[in-house]
This record gives C-alpha cells, structure tokens and sequence, in this order.
C-alpha cells in the first residue's frame, strides 16, 4: 500500500506506479478528485485499461470495467465538476474584489502592518462574522520608513540589508520554521513597488494560471487593478515615494545602458 495523498504533484508518481503494475487497487474519495474536466475521465480509462480498479469511497464504488453508458455519464460528470470549479473560483473572485474594494484585507501579510479581526455579528449558526483590516505597526513603519530613506540616499540594496543586519533588526518571516531571521536583497526590493506604503491599496496585479500542469503567477493588465486610498495606511510620503521612484528610474536606465 502506498499513499499519493500528499498532493496533485504525486498523480505522475501514481500513473507510473499502475504501469510497473505496483498495486491492484486505487482509493479515492470521488471521481472529480482525480482531476479536472475531461482529464479525470481519460485517467479513469487508463487506469481500467490496465486492470487498475478504482475505489470512490465517498460513493462506496468499486470501478472495475464501465458498464453500458458509464463513459457518457463521467463525461458529462467531468463536465459539471468543471463548471463549478469555475464558478467556485469566480465567486472567490467577486468576493475578494469586493473586500478590496472596502477597505478590507483581500491578500495576506504585508511586513509594515498588523492584522486586525472587526466583528459585525454572530450568524445563526454561532459562527462570528466580520472581517480583516491592516493597521500599522509602529516598530516594523519605521524600518519601511528607513529602507525608503536610505533609498533615497542612494544606497543599494546590499549596503541596506548590510545596515539592518547589522542593527540586529529581525527580517521579514523571523517567526517562520527555518527561517535565520537575516535582510536580503529579495525581501526588500518588492517594496519599493509597494503602493500601500504611500496609502493606496492595490489588489488583483496578479492571477494564477494552470500552465501545462503547474500553477504559475501572471501580472494583469493595469486596467484590472483595484486601488482603495488608505491615507491611513501610510508610511512613506509622496515626496520620500517620488524621489525613491525617480531613483530607481535611474537605475533601470543605467543597467539598461549596461547591457547595450
């Protein structure tokens, strides 16, 4: 017996498997788990085509061999598992759009700021209502606030990271299992694109796309940003922004000359 429940990566671990002939017998909790659309269909088929029987538990089915009509029934299953994944994703998408656009917390983290929980209620069924919003943390501003400074300065991100360390200021993800608490470049360099820190929220630059197989991160058109105003949520002043914006601007066009 082996498990391939760890994840989607392990389904190519699993297919080789029945093909080496390593087990008889696989058990899945329903077919849609077996993938999306038509691909959990054409999977199925390959797993009976060499004697590989399927086990739905959920159902309490042992596929063994499709019977008359069983192909056209998972097909159209397959087709219905995926429309309502798109329309899963779509609701989570309006949802987060709308929170984005009140004020509310619509992603994760973001160094510089808290999380904190408002409570609206409690539903029928006991469960708390509410939701998120970022406030500023004083310590973690002002160490935004130095980076930007020290940007303005012309210090590279190096020399930064160098400084921090050196202070013994804990980096980003300190609390995280691994982590040795260090600055680097990578950490700091986001910032600088980070508009939150002028006051203004902004949500939906990115989207994740299935591309053969793997979930890869995309940018969107700037058309389909959302941007709240937050003045609240301000680190950094306009001009202290502009200045680092113009600096970075410089930068890009010395690096560019570079590789001319």
């Amino acid at each position: 017996r082996e498990d391939f429940s760890a994840g989607r990566g392990d389904l190519k671990r699993m297919v080789a498997a029945a093909e080496r002939n390593e087990f008889d017998v696989l058990v899945v909790q329903d077919f849609d788990r077996l993938g999306a659309g038509t691909r959990a269909q054409l999977l199925l088929e390959d797993l009976l085509e060499i004697d590989i029987e399927v086990l739905f538990y959920r159902e309490g089915k042992l596929q063994q061999r499709f019977g008359a009509g069983e192909e056209v029934l998972y097909a159209v299953r397959a087709q219905m598992a995926k429309n309502e994944r798109r329309k899963s994703v779509e609701r989570a998408y309006e949802a987060s759009r709308t929170k984005a656009e009140m004020g509310q917390v619509a992603g994760g983290r973001v160094y510089g700021y808290d999380l904190r929980r408002v409570e609206t209620g409690t539903a029928a069924n006991g469960r708390k209502l509410g939701y998120t919003v970022y406030e500023i943390n004083v310590e973690q501003a002002k160490i935004v606030a130095s980076v930007f400074e020290q940007a303005a300065e012309g210090k590279g991100l190096r020399a930064i990271c160098k400084d921090l360390n050196a202070r013994g200021v804990p980096g980003p993800g300190t609390d995280r299992k691994g982590s040795d608490g260090k600055w680097r470049p990578s950490a700091i360099q986001p910032w600088f694109l980070r508009e939150m820190y002028r006051g203004v929220v902004v949500w939906n630059k990115t989207q994740k796309l299935l591309r053969k197989g793997a979930k890869v991160r995309v940018q969107r058109d700037e058309a389909d940003w959302v941007r709240t105003a937050k003045p609240e949520l301000q680190i950094v002043s306009e001009s202290l922004w502009t200045v680092v914006q113009a600096r970075r601007g410089e930068e890009v066009e010395r690096l560019r000359k570079l590789q001319d």
